[in-house]
């Protein structure tokens, strides 16, 4: 097998997942909920296997696919590409909250602990929202951090972490910050506990834990985010 069979397979697995979902709608309009317990499984594992194949053929080749013929069907392909794009954004999230509130249910003791940082999702890797110039935005980051922090709590987190990353008096002297430590770690908690007061009951609360992150100096963010040298 080469790269070039790729994208035969991940049209197989696609129409696999397809399979898979409608036999799953079926099963649970029967009421079977094992059967499509097991179907939403399997169209999450193929899906996942054709997110692998999908990522692998695209970083490794620079073949650009243009729609050409016919014209007529242009402007149709053109709207089922966007509404394919912006539902597979949409979805994913929706997926995990799934998957979460279903193991939550078969597990009840189970206890999941959730963190709210954007550093996983950024290419530079600050838990914050960086602009083009390099300047931390700070009031868009605080905004972002209350959206995902709520959803976590929907999604079944039992405890909300923040992630304050240099969040301290010590880690901040070096950039003349050291009196805001605090507040830069409860405003995180606030967030925390803002989700968790929203979402939460008395039969299920929902716990926020505060973080100060690292202390040592050598750990802080450095004042170049596009340099992970100056860190």
């Amino acid at each position: 097998m080469t790269i070039q069979d790729l994208p035969l397979i991940n049209a197989c697995l696609n129409a696999l997942a397809t399979v898979f979902l409608t036999f799953g709608f079926v099963f649970i309009k029967k009421g079977n909920k094992t059967a499509h317990r097991n179907c939403m499984v399997s169209a999450f594992a193929t899906s996942t296997v054709f997110l692998a194949c999908y990522l692998t053929y695209h970083i490794n080749t620079e073949v650009m696919t243009r729609f050409v013929e016919p014209a007529w069907f242009r402007p149709i392909y053109l709207v089922l590409l966007f509404t394919h794009v912006v539902l597979a954004v949409v979805i994913l999230p929706l997926i995990f909250m799934t998957l979460s509130r279903a193991l939550k249910e078969r597990f009840p003791e189970l206890t999941m602990v959730t963190d709210v940082a954007l550093d996983p999702y950024s290419a530079d890797g600050h838990d914050g929202i960086v602009a083009p110039d390099g300047r931390v935005l700070n009031d868009e980051t605080v905004e972002v951090l209350c959206r995902q922090a709520l959803c976590q709590a929907e999604a079944g987190a039992d405890i909300i972490s923040t992630d304050t990353f240099s969040g301290t008096s010590i880690a901040q002297a070096e950039f003349g910050l050291a009196p805001y430590g605090y507040e830069m770690s409860k405003v995180a908690a606030e967030i925390a506990r803002r989700a968790c007061v929203k979402v939460g009951t008395s039969e299920r609360p929902r716990f926020a834990a505060g973080s100060m992150g690292p202390l040592p100096k050598t750990l802080s963010m450095g004042t170049n985010v596009e340099d992970p040298a100056a860190r």
